[in-house]
């Protein structure tokens, strides 16, 4: 009977396959670890998506702030719009944790997105970012202004928010 207790879960440890495992970076932890029914497997960290389609290929890693968008795409795909506007897409399965921990995690990051008209006339799009590891907060601007602009730009957008 004891013997049966000891041995039953050696055998439940040895039986398991070894999951693939991205490099990580110090200090950073996994929160999720999911393989696709196709083969792809996903490692979401509290930095990054780490991504392998196929056993023997190499990582690819998406930081988190780096991710402008998640929305679940025609079934059980998963679409990620990158922050240059490139779409990624991935196949997970119609259970899969993965969509609602990376709406999670790629909205901490985005702090704020304004829309701001440039005395020249044209548009800006300013965005705050931050990596939940950094204290520091990231301004960038889409546009086609002037240094001058895009400095007064980034001087009142951070005078407005305190940063």
């Amino acid at each position: 009977m004891l013997g049966q207790l000891i041995v039953q879960p050696i055998r439940r440890l040895l039986g398991r396959r070894r999951r693939p495992q991205p490099g990580l970076e110090a200090g950073e932890r996994v929160l999720l670890h999911e393989m696709s029914p196709f083969g792809a497997c996903y490692v979401a960290t509290d930095r990054a998506l780490y991504y392998g389609c196929s056993p023997g290929t190499d990582w690819r890693r998406l930081g988190w702030p780096d991710i402008r968008s998640v929305d679940r795409w025609t079934g059980a795909r998963l679409r990620l719009t990158l922050s240059d506007g490139r779409p990624v897409l991935l196949s997970t399965d119609d259970r899969s944790r993965l969509p609602a921990l990376a709406a999670e995690l790629v909205a901490a990051c985005h702090l704020m997105t304004r829309r701001i008209t440039l005395p020249s006339g044209g548009t800006a799009v300013v965005r705050a970012t931050r990596a939940h590891h950094r204290a520091a907060v990231v301004w960038t601007i889409d546009a086609s202004c002037t240094a001058h602009e895009a400095a007064a730009v980034l001087a009142e957008m951070r005078s407005l928010s305190g940063t």
